[in-house]
Parts: structure tokens; sequence; C-alpha cells
């Protein structure tokens, strides 16, 4: 979603739009309430309300383990696994991301 938000030029209206297009399984289940309980919802909203819902990088520790135990895979691109590489360090460190500390933390431990 964050490419497409680029594309999109992070129209908040077509990136809801979009979202609700693409929801698969209980994704559409979770979205459906929300977005029947305020049906002035915006995508920041939804994103925020379905990443409560289905993040799996919940605890820091468990977010921090991913980062040192995380593999590129065969067929991802250097660009896709950077980005997987920084969605699970802002799940780690949430708004401490831009401190040097823990820029310094990371580097030795992506090393």
């Amino acid at each position: 979603m964050d490419h497409a938000a680029l594309l999109l030029n992070s129209n908040a209206e077509k990136m809801y739009q979009l979202a609700l297009l693409s929801f698969k399984g209980s994704a559409v289940q979770q979205a459906a309430p929300e977005t029947q309980a305020n049906n002035q919802i915006n995508w920041g909203q939804l994103h925020t309300a379905m990443r409560n819902r289905y993040s799996t990088l919940a605890d820091e520790q468990y977010a921090v383990h991913c980062l040192k135990h995380l593999k590129q895979n065969d067929r991802e691109s250097v660009e896709t696994f950077a980005e997987h590489l920084a969605d699970i360090a802002e799940e780690a460190y949430g708004v401490h991301l831009a401190s040097p500390i823990v820029q310094n933390q990371l580097k030795k431990l992506l090393h």
C-alpha cells in the first residue's frame, strides 16, 4: 500500500477505496465494522485500526529477534527487502527509530 500511496499522491480517499478492494479473508471482516461504525473513516485511521488488529510484531523484543534473523528471499528485490527491514525496525523501535543510539544498534545488528 505504501507503493500505491506514492502512485496516488497519498490521496486518502483513493487509498481507502484501494484498500477495501484489495483486502482478503479476515481483513475484509475486520474492515467492515470499522467502516460501518465510522463512515467518515480515512485511510490513515483504517490503516491504524488494521495494523493494531493484525500486527504480528506487537512485542518489541520479538521485532528485534525478527530483525536479527531476517533473510532476503531469493526472488525478493533489494528495495522490497529494505522496506521489510524498515517496517520491522519501526515496529521494534517506534518513535525512537531516528535516535542516534537506535541507529547505532541497528547498524551493529544488521552488520
